[in-house]
Parts: structure tokens; sequence; C-alpha cells
């Protein structure tokens, strides 16, 4: 098997083994090949510039500076589509937001919803005196003896769910 070498002058090139050598009339055989595999001289061994080593290591040689090629090109759509196409994040933030955005929307119709149908069941008292000590059962209390005295309405306490003042206490205020 040959062995790689440098020669004299900085060149890569390829020393033919023993056996080779051996059938050869010279010993310092040394056969030049160009970095792409292109053989660029002879050496003292009859018929080396044909061998089939040299012919195997020029295919390798232009197979590899194909792909390396190849992944050059790769390389440069990969980089044109990072700069062109937005990024995954970018595309699902997007999409997150958008969908966060119609939940919200959706849960504060159900809201409004929901309060529109509390203020349907809801009655509002006007005239009732106002004490700085009431409390729910004592705002309750109230409501039941003005509907029973003045509008002669008998409610059962069970029905009502919540009684209470609204806004501030101030005295004198009804």
């Amino acid at each position: 098997m040959p062995l790689p070498l440098l020669d004299k002058t900085g060149n890569f090139g390829w020393q033919p083994d023993i056996r080779t050598l051996a059938s050869s009339a010279s010993s310092d055989a040394v056969l030049n090949v160009h970095r792409d595999g292109i053989p660029l001289g002879h050496d003292t061994c009859s018929g080396m510039e044909h061998s089939p080593f040299l012919l195997f290591q020029a295919s390798v040689d232009v197979e590899l500076s194909q792909l390396s090629a190849r992944i050059r090109s790769i390389e440069v759509d990969m980089t044109e589509l990072r700069c062109t196409e937005p990024s995954a994040s970018e595309r699902t933030g997007g999409l997150v937001s958008r969908d966060i955005s119609e939940k919200l929307k959706a849960i504060e119709s159900r809201c409004d919803n929901e309060e529109k149908c509390m203020c349907r069941s809801n009655l509002p008292f006007f005239g009732i005196e106002d004490d700085s000590s009431d409390t729910w059962s004592s705002a309750e209390n109230k409501v039941l003896e003005m509907c029973s005295e003045r509008l002669g309405i008998t409610i059962d306490l069970a029905k009502i769910e919540r009684a209470h003042r609204m806004g501030k206490y101030s005295s004198g205020k009804c």
C-alpha cells in the first residue's frame, strides 16, 4: 500500500510500498499528486501513473469535491431559508396569541351573559332607611317588611339570595 509523503518542494505525494519498489530499478520513486487527485509527474517505476490506486484516489477526490460543492450549496440554501422564512416560534407565537385572544373574548362574552342573567333577578328597592349597623340579614328583613306592609306581598326568605345596600352609608339617606 502506498504511503503519503511530502516531497522536497512541499507537494503531497505517494510513496509506493516495498513490493513495488522491489520490482523497480530505483529506490527513490515518488509520484507527486495534485490535491484534486490529478497526477503531476511520473515516478521512476514504470506504469505507476496508471496504477489502480491512483485511479481510485482520483475518483475519491472527485467524489469528495462534488460532495463538498453540494454541502456548500445546501448551506447557502439553509442560510437563505433562515433569512426569508420566519422562525417556528414566531409563527406559533402568533397562533398562540390569536388563540388566547379568542378564548378571552369567549370568556368575556360568557361573563357578560352571566351578569345580564343575574341582573334579571335583581330588584332594587328605594326609600328604605339606611342604618350604619346594617348587615345582610337586617337588609333582608327590611326588604321583607317593606314588601309585606307597603306592597302586600309575602316573600319567602329562602327565595332571597342576597340583600345589600348599594353605595356607602350616609346619615339621612334612603
